[in-house]
């Protein structure tokens, strides 16, 4: 795309169901003609596309002079531009930021209206501030849309199990004294069958066994634990509430949606799994690194998408909202640095759990972190700003690997570190931690340091 030859300069404001589309042209201050409205279908977009091939035989203007500027709006866009990218037009995408600083300028008296919105687009692409929009691997497409399917299903998990505790600590306290994980499987074998204490206190444990194992799901059950239980029971249920059928209705449907939630996630694991493979040609060596979280990894990997689209590994931090701002005047500091957040909020997180994982699993990186830690400067920095510092560092070397396609190479990741700069006593105090669970010999002392 050459911006220089266009002349011909479209603003459309994206909607779920209308568009507004204003048009102006080069060296005209005014709009050549009345916005008009569309519908965001294929009947709209015809209707869009015989204007533009109006001025092309009237106006003698070529298409390649043709510019159709977007804002970013959900997904309700990738019609729009697919249609119109098809027919060799040029569709390029705005920053919402940038529209907003336009309307505040132009129409400040005026309020927001989407009609308005088409006009500031229009007028932000002949500004020539756009960027192109990349075409998307489907893959990637579909690895993002699953993995915040598999957030969107976690939440919900978490949320009925916190519901299923709250049942349990009213109505049977005896069967959390039993059992740590509230939903294991022999836990949920014994509340799909006796929710209440007082249900199984009249029974033997070889009753209990032949009722579990009509089931084909209480596989697997441990009934020494189910023993203790039963035990339990008996000793304690005259401390405990009687339930009505409400609070069994109540029970059944939590269990049934925790049923439910875990088998989907199942299979969007595998799903994303096999994806991953298919998708990413290294993605088997990336696993490799001790200390990932395979979940925290495959979230990374959907929200960055296709590397070639990163020109450096810089560009990629800042994507990730990882790029470093402060506010100075003179000498004088206003505000100490701190990173940007305006990138993509999911990557960060996961890219921050990995971190945590990396710091706390992964010997290697771990001496980086305490690198960091014990580095000889004026003004220490926090935890949380090392583990930035961490997250950071592996995205480089992310970056790296799936750019040139290569594996994990640890001796070059501490290459780059100089040992010497820093504290070697502080060093060895920050790896070994606070509770002395690691360790570290003269050997690898002697290597680090020389």
């Amino acid at each position: 795309m050459n911006r220089n030859d266009k002349k011909f300069f479209v603003g459309i404001d994206i909607g779920k169901e209308e568009n507004w589309v204003a048009f102006l042209i080069e060296n005209s201050k005014e709009e050549i003609r009345k916005r008009i409205k569309i519908k965001n279908n294929i009947y709209g977009f015809y209707k869009l596309l015989d204007i533009l091939e109006y001025y092309e035989k009237e106006e003698n203007i070529n298409r390649e002079e043709f510019i159709l500027g977007i804002e970013s709006t959900g997904h309700y866009w990738q019609n729009f531009h697919n249609f119109f990218s098809k027919r060799n037009y040029d569709v390029v995408m705005v920053k919402n930021r940038l529209v907003k600083l336009k309307r505040e300028a132009k129409y400040s008296q005026k309020g927001k209206n989407d009609s308005i919105d088409s006009h500031c687009i229009g007028l932000v692409v002949k500004d020539d501030d756009y960027f192109e929009i990349k075409e998307k691997n489907k893959n990637y497409a579909s690895l993002k849309r699953l993995t915040r399917c598999k957030e969107d299903y976690t939440k919900t998990n978490t949320q009925n199990k916190n519901r299923l505790r709250a049942w349990l600590d009213v109505n049977n306290p005896i069967y959390l004294m039993n059992f740590k994980d509230i939903c294991c499987r022999t836990g949920l074998a014994i509340l799909r069958e006796f929710p209440s204490p007082r249900d199984i206190i009249d029974k033997d444990i070889e009753e209990v066994k032949e009722i579990l194992r009509r089931d084909e799901r209480n596989k697997r059950v441990s009934y020494r634990t189910v023993n203790e239980y039963l035990k339990l029971c008996k000793e304690l249920y005259e401390d405990t509430i009687e339930i009505n059928m409400g609070d069994r209705e109540e029970l059944k449907i939590y269990l049934m949606q925790n049923e439910m939630l875990e088998e989907q996630l199942k299979n969007i694991n595998k799903s994303i799994d096999k994806l991953m493979k298919e998708t990413i040609d290294i993605y088997d060596e990336i696993t490799e690194i001790k200390g990932l979280g395979i979940g925290d990894l495959s979230t990374l990997l959907a929200e960055i998408g296709a590397i070639e689209n990163f020109d450096d590994a810089r560009s990629l931090q800042s994507y990730m909202g990882l790029g470093i701002k402060s506010e100075s005047y003179g000498k004088n500091e206003i505000t100490k640095p701190k990173i940007t957040k305006a990138g993509n909020k999911l990557g960060r997180k996961a890219l921050y759990h990995i971190a945590m994982n990396l710091v706390g699993r992964n010997e290697d990186w771990r001496k980086v972190y305490c690198y960091y830690k014990s580095y000889n400067r004026r003004n220490p920095n926090s935890n949380k700003e090392m583990l930035v510092a961490i997250a950071c560092k592996f995205l480089r070397v992310l970056y790296g690997m799936l750019k040139t396609g290569t594996g994990y190479n640890r001796k070059e990741l501490l290459r780059a570190f100089d040992f010497n700069k820093c504290n070697k006593e502080m060093f060895i105090s920050e790896y070994i931690g606070e509770k002395k669970k690691w360790t570290v010999t003269e050997e690898e002392i002697q290597e680090l340091f020389g």
